[in-house]
């Protein structure tokens, strides 16, 4: 099987909500990198958990565009993990 170069690329912005006692999310998004420097994977599937609350919970799952792209949107603070996976690629998780 190939490997994903290097580990999943992923940027996190804080997002403050404005209201009363509201807490913080985030935006996770990057490009999944293929099997070659430069390249990516499309239709990936990549899956963001979160260990916010101490136990493992599924903020939702997404497929990478045609150009390797993926994007979660309020994504709660805290740890989180992101994992991808694609046919003929061994699944990695940063």
């Amino acid at each position: 099987m190939k490997k994903f170069v290097g580990s999943i690329l992923v940027g996190l912005v804080a997002v403050p909500t404005l209201i009363w006692g509201a807490s913080v999310s985030g935006v996770v998004g990057a490009t999944v990198p293929g099997a070659t420097i430069l390249s990516t994977i499309q239709g990936a599937t990549v899956v963001l958990t979160s260990y916010a609350t101490g136990t493992a919970t599924v903020v939702g799952t997404v497929t990478t565009d045609a150009v390797g792209y993926y994007s979660f949107t309020s994504v709660p603070s805290g740890l989180v993990t992101v994992s991808a996976s694609a046919t003929g690629y061994t699944p990695a998780t940063s």
